[in-house]
C-alpha cells in the first residue's frame, strides 16, 4: 500500500455526522487518484 501526502481542500458537511473529503491533487499524481468505480482510499492521519 502506497500512501502520499495530500491537503484537504475542502470538507462538505453531509450529515450531522457525515463529511465528504476533497483533497488538493498535485499534478503528477492526478493518475493515481483517477476515478474508477467500486475504488477506496485508505486514510493516514500523520
Amino acid at each position: 500500500m502506497t500512501f502520499h501526502h495530500l491537503t484537504i481542500k475542502k470538507i462538505t458537511q453531509e450529515t450531522h455526522d457525515t463529511v465528504s473529503l476533497t483533497f488538493d491533487i498535485p499534478a503528477a499524481l492526478q493518475s493515481a487518484y483517477a476515478f474508477q468505480a467500486g475504488q477506496y482510499v485508505n486514510l493516514r492521519m500523520t
